[in-house]
């Protein structure tokens, strides 16, 4: 199967335009009227997503790009202090995204046994944000 020719686009590494292309495809292969259908089509929908490209380099992931935003505010004393930074941080898609919220949890709790130098207020938020109290009965 070319994933490419079910997805109806170019080879890429775009997450976006392979996300388009799925969705254009989707109302094509219903699961209930065309369930092979569907299921090449997610499975094309899914290889795409592993494309590396032409160079052989994976693409960070939305979740490594969301951490060396976290580390780049940690880093910076001013914005490390700042609780508008860390809410601006949890304000991002991956934060809350049903595909990434918990990879986005784990990778902030490994970055912070490193790096746990916050004030008081920042770790409330943090805490709140991903309900790490409820979390812990």
């Amino acid at each position: 199967m070319n994933i490419w020719k079910m997805l109806d686009i170019e080879p890429t590494s775009n997450k976006d335009v392979i996300r388009q292309a799925y969705r254009n495809r989707l109302p094509n292969h219903h699961p209930e009227e065309d369930p092979e259908g569907f299921q090449r089509l997610r499975a094309a929908f899914d290889e795409a997503l592993l494309y590396k490209g032409e160079t052989g380099q994976s693409e960070q992931s939305e979740i490594d790009v969301w951490i060396k935003r976290v580390e780049a505010v940690y880093q910076d004393f001013a914005k490390r202090l700042d609780l508008l930074c860390w809410e601006e941080l949890l304000e991002d898609e991956v934060c809350f995204s049903l595909d990434t919220a918990n990879e986005a949890n784990t990778q902030l709790l490994v970055f912070l046994m490193d790096h746990y130098y916050l004030p008081q207020p920042v770790w409330q938020l943090l805490a709140n944000h991903f309900n790490w109290e409820i979390k812990q009965a």
